[in-house]
C-alpha cells in the first residue's frame, strides 16, 4: 500500500477530531475509517462511527477548538503510527500522544489506539 494514501487517511480522520458538525464528521469517517472500526485509549474502548463521532462531540463540548497537531507519521505494510499534540482552540498544548493504526486494503482505518497521559495521571 502506498503510504501517502495511509498518510492521507491519517489527515481526514484526525480533521474529523475538530469537526463540530456530526454530518461532516461522518463524511470525514467515510473517507477516512472503516464502518467496522476499532477505537481505543486509556480512557475508553467502542466500535463503529456512532460510538467514535458521539466521543469526538462530547471530548468538543470539553475543550472548545480542539486539534490534533500531526509531529510525525511513520507506515509501513498496514500499519501507521503517529505522533501528535493536542491543542485546544488558542493553540495551547494540553497533550502529546501517539495513534497505532491499521488500515484496510482500501487504506481506511479499521483499528485506531490512542497513547497518552489521562488528565490527572501522574
Amino acid at each position: 500500500m502506498d503510504n501517502s494514501v495511509q498518510k492521507n487517511m491519517w489527515k481526514t480522520y484526525s480533521k474529523a477530531w475538530s469537526e463540530p458538525d456530526e454530518g461532516k464528521r461522518l463524511e470525514l469517517f467515510e473517507k477516512s475509517v472503516s464502518p467496522h472500526c476499532d477505537y481505543a485509549d486509556p480512557l475508553i474502548q467502542m466500535g463503529g462511527y456512532r460510538a467514535l463521532s458521539g466521543y469526538m462531540a462530547e471530548l468538543q463540548k470539553q475543550v472548545p477548538g480542539i486539534k490534533f497537531v500531526t509531529t510525525a507519521f511513520k507506515t509501513h505494510h498496514d500499519k501507521s503510527l503517529a505522533q501528535w499534540n493536542m491543542v485546544d482552540g488558542n493553540g495551547n498544548l494540553l497533550a502529546p500522544g501517539i495513534s497505532a493504526l491499521t488500515h484496510s486494503l482500501d487504506g481506511r482505518l479499521v483499528e485506531m489506539s490512542g497513547f497518552f497521559d489521562p488528565p490527572g495521571a501522574a
